[in-house]
């Protein structure tokens, strides 16, 4: 065996064969049953090489306790090669070892037995294990005194502090308190520090995520991933919320949230054959279970059932789900209030229709949003999701973000996960701040999309640059732990200072206005805080310096200086955006440029209506600045840019409008000449 490796398993199969019964009758009137083989492990080949901590996960009865036995020893392999290099021990069930009569001292000199150690060596530990397990008032009792949280500490204490070359540890840090359990994780990580192998089986994905270098995903006998521990507990978590049988297996096993989604799934046909009847079972499960989501659902179906019963019930669930704090529930408990439609809300809606059935894609996702809000059925919520649509294609980007949100969710929609990346993505990519970190950190976690580091690590950058903290965090971590890239202390350096910056920005840009207005005795440059700010990614400051710089406020005017700092401000926020494409038409320090203007006035005006943002891109249309001349569009930007108030707007509309008639006009004497 290669000296680097420290467990090498060649073709390893394991069976074992299980009574089933045959649904026929013996002589004596038992059930008969014959033994079927059950292939446990199918031809596994493994090597764990030395100080690696690997983790192992899959669904119950997959095979990995009794992969963790054959590495041990217990269990003999029916075929195949184990190879193992150095002491091992384990801890595979709870209490293994330990004489149950026997005092907690006593099972510690057994337990060393066990592993191989002399009495001697387990009395010089002794203290040290004691002190480890935190159990030093029982230490005395029986074990069979102890709750199992005791037995897994005491069992844990043993095994850590005995030097085994490998670990093999099922589940423990399941029982015991959080705090041992972060002591455990801890010990783990120094140990693969200092050469020795764990090999570690749990169902919690955080504790594999945190623990592990490595983990294998074992399914029907075979290694189905193998790879860096968050990118399989990624993938497997994925599996685990998105296919029916796993979601089924959770669901029977009493999982309030599997049943939720397994009730979905019927219902949406989504992944399973869509039922009512088994819509209807599993919402009921768990509703029953106090299920936020799941009992506003039930009560859904109540209501459409009818009945004085129905309702009396519907009414409780939908007080209960209000409780915890579930919007659509306490909307609906507010509705079995009012009763019919409040009329102030009706006369907002039919306002709100009419605005965005004119083509404003501000309008048209003001409208969807109001959808939203008030809709108390599936009905409406798909509606509201049809406007979001709507204004998403005509590019509003708090449209897309919603949109998004509403096809992971399951909102007025069957759940579509693919949907959700699309439409996010595109909302990332329009410089949507929040959709850029939602983005982010799907490719980080790996939940809602295949993990991906380095798509992640990107859309962080995107993010901070803009002046997130949370993005220039976590880019800074993602850079000194090298996830999705080499690793670089200098960037990682780079980022955590923005970060720790970012809370004095706002600050900054305070005592700049009280420097420039104040009378201060502490001597302070107001343009010097603004470009600290504008250098620790500040949207506002750069702004602000822009301004500065183009009006000649506080000396000579730069204008290269203001294109510049209306150029980094190309953000969410419109005024910013319409500042940066007024300096790309007026050619502050260089050539105008008409159609990234035309691009950004457009960003401006569709995602926040922006009026100022309506009439500059109704005269590029009018003049053909950056884009194709069109009259019509230019007359349509007017209208909207009127419809929010801007007087120039209503004066040019109000002349645009007279020419149209006299042209027209013009047209239909001359037919009538003809």
């Amino acid at each position: 065996m290669d000296p680097g490796i420290a467990i090498e398993l060649k073709d390893v199969v394991k069976t074992y064969a299980l009574p089933v019964a045959t649904g026929e009758k013996g002589i004596t009137g038992r059930a008969k049953t014959e033994k079927q083989i059950n292939t446990v492990l199918d031809h596994i080949s493994l090597n764990v090489k030395k100080g690696e901590v690997l983790g192992i996960v899959g669904r119950n009865g997959c095979g990995k306790s009794t992969l963790l036995k054959i590495i041990s020893k217990i269990t003999v392999p029916d075929s195949g090669e184990v190879h193992v290099g150095g002491k091992v021990a384990s801890i595979l069930e709870l209490g293994m070892g330990f004489h149950q009569d026997m005092s907690g001292r006593e099972n510690i000199l057994l337990k060393g037995e066990l592993y191989g150690f002399t009495r001697k060596e387990m009395e010089s530990r002794m203290e040290s294990i004691i002190r480890y397990s935190g159990i030093g008032r029982y230490i005395d009792s029986p074990v069979r005194t102890y709750s199992s949280g005791m037995t897994g500490r005491l069992a844990f204490s043993v095994m850590v502090n005995v030097e085994a070359d490998i670990m093999l540890v099922d589940e423990i840090l399941s029982t015991g308190d959080a705090g041992f359990a972060g002591k455990a994780k801890d010990h783990f990580k120094k140990l693969s520090k200092s050469g020795r192998t764990v090999v570690f089986v749990s169902h919690s994905l955080p504790a594999i995520d945190d623990m592990c270098t490595r983990a294998i995903w074992i399914e029907n006998g075979k290694v189905r991933m193998d790879g860096p521990a968050k990118k399989v507990t990624a993938a497997y978590r994925r599996e685990i919320e998105e296919s029916y049988e796993y979601v089924l297996d959770e669901a029977e096993a009493g999982s309030a949230d599997a049943q939720y989604r397994l009730a979905i799934m019927f219902r949406d046909g989504n992944g399973a054959e869509r039922s009512t009847e088994l819509f209807g079972h599993w919402i009921r499960e768990a509703a029953l279970q106090g299920h936020a989501a799941a009992q506003c659902e039930y009560a859904d179906l109540l209501v459409s059932e009818g009945g004085e019963e129905n309702l009396a019930e519907a009414s409780r669930l939908y007080q209960s789900s209000a409780e915890k704090g579930w919007e659509d529930a306490m909307a609906k408990v507010a509705a079995f209030g009012t009763g019919a439609e409040d009329p102030q809300r009706a006369e907002v809606k039919a306002i709100f229709r009419e605005l965005a059935e004119r083509g404003n894609p501000f309008d048209e996702f003001r409208y969807a949003d109001l959808l939203l809000r008030t809709a108390l059925t599936r009905d409406e919520r798909a509606e509201a999701l049809r406007w979001f649509e709507k204004a998403a294609e005509h590019g509003n980007l708090n449209a897309m973000h919603q949109a998004a949100m509403m096809h992971l969710n399951g909102t007025g929609t069957k759940k579509d996960t693919a949907k959700y990346i699309e439409y996010m993505e595109k909302a990332a990519s329009g410089g949507r701040t929040a959709s850029m970190m939602n983005i982010a950190d799907a490719y980080r976690s790996g939940r809602w999309v295949a993990k991906d580091d380095a798509k992640a690590l990107a859309w962080y950058l995107k993010a901070a640059a803009l002046g997130v903290g949370k993005a220039q965090y976590n880019a800074a971590v993602m850079y000194r732990d090298g996830e999705g890239t080499d690793a670089d202390p200098e960037k990682a350096e780079e980022w955590f200072r923005a970060y720790s910056r970012s809370a004095i920005v706002s600050h900054q840009i305070w005592a700049s206005e009280a420097a420039r207005y104040s009378k201060l005795d502490v001597p302070a440059d107001p343009i010097r805080l603004l470009e600290e700010a504008a250098g620790n990614h500040s949207n506002v400051a750069a702004f602000q310096l822009g301004n500065i710089w183009h009006d000649s406020t506080m000396g000579p005017a730069d204008l290269r200086k203001a294109a510049e700092m209306y150029a980094y401000t190309e953000g969410e926020l419109s005024y910013f955006t319409v500042a940066a494409a007024d300096s790309l038409c007026n050619g502050l320090g260089g050539k105008p440029d008409y159609a990234r203007a035309c691009e950004l006035y457009r960003k401006a005006a569709v995602t926040n209506g922006d009026p100022t943002a309506y009439l500059r891109l109704a005269h590029l249309y009018r003049d053909g600045l950056g884009v194709a001349k069109d009259y019509n569009k230019y007359v349509q930007c007017l209208a909207f840019s009127a419809e929010r108030g801007n007087r120039d707007a209503l004066a040019e509309l109000a002349a645009a409008q007279t020419f149209s008639s006299a042209v027209s006009g013009g047209h239909q004497e001359e037919k009538n000449e003809k």
